[in-house]
């Protein structure tokens, strides 16, 4: 193959999975400078897919690179089809689509995230699928209906799921056993797990879990909105919870951070990779993470770690299966059936399944993943387990985040800060976080 773009940058490992990220938001919200030198590594812009192949792009680090690789050279092989890739880092990968875009040149095949998609789509510049499933060109005899749901926007199917992933809280068990005390399970409450986290510290001297991963993480607060009745967003550009769960989310998080079971907010700054979290170092009992973060956790800390679903959401099934990344056919394609079927393949074909592994989310086939499972060790058999306990505490997820999410996420992470560092009250920020979301989302919409 050639053209193939390497984007070397080591801070992308925390956005591995169907991560939605603040910067990456921004970038799909208005078309940004092309490509081009940074500081983290040489970028080299790729021109548009040759008319005789087949444009694909996607994001993520470079492990994520060679195997998608691997992937397109298979499916050349195996149908003669040549792919021209173009793929980079989360944040510059977004810059680039965003550029090509603006230019009516996007590739046949793009992925998508969760975030995001329902952006492009309303812009008209993804294809609706659900024809080439009803013609069978899109075989999804083994699907569950509800794991396509996540790329359907006003009735249409835009994506395709790469594959399912959930947050999980995933913890150190020999830590905790050290300390005499219980690991987590399905049962924990919220306000067990402050309990928890204060009563580890109390004990060890060490943090219960990490703080960026509570902070700069809405979709933690999300669960905990769906846990108790409401939903992030709501109808209308309004928000669809009730300001007291937020207010009592902000106190158990200050609390736990008052009482040193947390580390400071004003060393959040100082995590930007995996490896600088407290919870690599030994410095934390657990860590809450997508689980396609789970085998980078256990690569990093060299040990067997425990995972289970999010602290309160378990009785009133507020967890929910997300799609890790869409595939999407970009509606100014010529080549749609022939992106089509490289869809078709990346569900349904045994080999390109078993060069994947499990690493985009557990496969949406039930063949499929039956069939990796069967052949996955731990960590990775960990992760498919930990989906079927998901399963029985999830409901369905909520549609596709609108425009406007961005701030939406930074204004949630400002007030955060602002409670930890003193400078507001969590009633306060619940409030001015409600005030200044709805504006935003409601400017976003017009």
């Amino acid at each position: 193959m050639k053209k193939r773009i390497w984007l070397a940058a080591a801070a992308v490992c925390l956005c591995m999975a169907g991560c939605s990220s603040q910067a990456a938001d921004q970038a799909t919200e208005q078309v940004q400078t092309e490509a081009k030198t940074t500081e983290q590594g040489e970028v080299v812009v790729q021109d548009s897919a040759s008319d005789n192949k087949l444009g694909i792009s996607w994001w993520g680090t470079q492990v994520v690179h060679e195997f998608t690789l691997e992937v397109c050279d298979k499916y050349t092989e195996e149908t003669g089809v040549e792919l021209e890739p173009v793929y980079a880092s989360w944040g510059d990968y977004w810059q680039k689509m965003n550029t090509l875009s603006a230019a009516g040149d996007l590739p046949d095949i793009m992925r998508q995230d969760y975030s995001v998609i329902m952006q492009y789509a309303s812009k008209g510049l993804l294809e609706p699928l659900d024809g080439y499933i009803e013609s069978g060109k899109l075989d999804m005899t083994n699907v569950d209906p509800i794991k396509l749901e996540g790329g359907r926007i006003d009735g249409k199917l835009y994506g395709i799921n790469v594959g399912s992933n959930a947050l999980c809280l995933v913890y150190d068990e020999e830590m905790i056993r050290e300390a005499g005390m219980e690991v987590p399970g399905p049962d924990m409450s919220w306000n067990d797990f402050e309990q928890f986290c204060i009563e580890f510290h109390d004990k060890t001297g060490k943090y219960g879990s990490t703080i960026s991963d509570i902070v700069d993480n809405i979709n933690l607060f999300e669960i905990i909105a769906r846990s108790q009745g409401g939903t992030l967003f709501g109808n209308d550009s309004n928000l669809g919870y009730e300001d007291a769960v937020l207010t009592e989310f902000y106190s158990s998080v200050q609390r736990m951070h008052d009482a040193g079971a947390l580390p400071s907010i004003d060393t959040k700054v100082q995590q930007t990779s995996v490896e600088d979290s407290p919870f690599s170092k030994g410095e934390a009992a657990t860590e809450i993470v997508w689980t396609d973060m789970y085998e980078t956790l256990v690569t990093v800390k060299g040990k067997e770690l425990g995972l289970t679903i999010i602290p309160g959401s378990g009785a009133s099934k507020g967890m929910y299966v997300k799609p890790s990344q869409f595939l999407s056919v970009t509606a100014t394609s010529d080549k749609k059936d022939e992106a089509v079927a490289f869809i078709d393949a990346w569900v349904n074909n045994k080999e390109i399944n078993n060069i994947i592994a499990g690493r985009r989310g557990v496969p949406i086939s039930s063949v499929m993943a039956e069939e990796v499972a069967g052949k996955l060790e731990d960590p990775g058999k960990r992760v498919f387990e930990y989906m079927d306990l998901v399963s029985e505490y999830a409901s369905p997820i909520d549609p596709p985040n609108p425009p406007g999410t961005s701030e939406v996420n930074a204004e949630y992470t400002k007030q955060f800060e602002m409670v930890l560092f003193g400078e507001s009250t969590p009633k306060k920020a619940a409030e001015t976080f409600r005030a200044n979301a709805e504006e935003a989302l409601k400017a976003a919409n017009k």
